[in-house]
This record gives structure tokens, sequence and C-alpha cells, in this order.
């Protein structure tokens, strides 16, 4: 009995997100709603740390602007506005030289609301899997002879797996 209490703190505290992490739904909107910013928050997600060179090319290069004169014009955007709202929000961290970027948990957990399509086909994938425990539970306590077959350690596994997908699934949706 003694070991359940602090399992169950860390559970809570695994699943709840920390106070700082979730930015609020206005600030949220502002970071993602400029392209450039989107695209230094997609890439640093892949990538987690670069330089900032690498980055101005990566994204003077997305956005078809190849030539110098654009590319210092992406390089100037990132330098004097992006990075630097990125990094007062705590999404990005610049290296004291400026020379590094990387993405910090909250920039991790930003940019899962850039491809929130993907979200949606997960929640549906959990909603199968709660319908499917929760159907099989049924059919075995009804007396269903292919469900009793199913160990009860079967269905609450399952139940309860599905249960804590979505639990974690909604952990990384907007406040």
């Amino acid at each position: 009995m003694r070991g359940r209490g602090p399992l169950l703190r860390r559970l809570r505290r695994f699943l709840a997100p920390p106070e700082e992490w979730p930015l609020s739904r206005e600030r949220a909107f502002h970071l993602l709603s400029n392209r450039r910013r989107r695209r230094v928050i997609a890439h640093l997600a892949t990538e987690r740390e670069t330089t900032f060179e690498a980055l101005v090319d990566r994204i003077a290069t997305e956005e078809r602007e190849g030539d110098e004169d654009r590319r210092d014009a992406v390089y100037a955007s990132l330098h004097q506005t992006h990075l630097p709202a990125l990094v007062d929000a705590g999404v990005v961290e610049r290296a004291a030289d400026g020379t590094r970027v990387r993405i910090t948990e909250r920039g991790v957990w930003l940019h899962s609301y850039l491809a929130a399509g993907r979200h949606r086909s997960w929640g549906r994938a959990f909603l199968a899997g709660s319908s499917f425990w929760l159907t099989l539970s049924v059919a075995a306590v009804a007396g269903v002879p292919a469900a009793r077959a199913v160990p009860s350690g079967v269905l609450l596994a399952g139940c309860l797996g599905t249960a804590l997908g979505t639990a974690l699934l909604q952990r990384r949706r907007l406040p």
C-alpha cells in the first residue's frame, strides 16, 4: 500500500503538463500565425538544434528565395523579429553568441499543433479502441462464450491502455 501514493503522484505529474508549459491560446496562435515562425518550429522539432546560418538557408530554400538578397531578408527577419519572439516565449533557445538555435520542451509542445490533423486520426483510433474494449467487456459480463474466454486481466489492460493513450493525447492539446 505504501508505494501506491508516490506512484499515483508521479502518474498525475506525468499526465498533467507543467504549469509553465502551456501558453495562452492567444500567445500560441500569435506565435503560429507567422509562416516563418512555423517553419522555424517545424525545422527545429525535427533537428532539435542547428546553426542559425543553416536555419536561415533552410527557410530561404523552402520559401524559394535562394538568391542572396532574399536570403538576407530571411536572415534579417529571423534575427530581428521571429527568433526574439520565440525566445521570449520560451519556445527556442539561442546560444549567447547567436550561432546556435535549439528547440525547448515548450517548443516541442507547441509544434504538436502544427500537425493537428494527425492528432484527429489518433483520437479516432483511441475512440475505436475504447469502443472495442467496452463492447468486449460487456459481452464477457453478458456471458457470450467467445468474450468470456478472454481473461479479465486482458480486458482490464485494454481498457486502461486506451484510457491512458487518450489522456496522453489530451495532454498535448491547447488549454
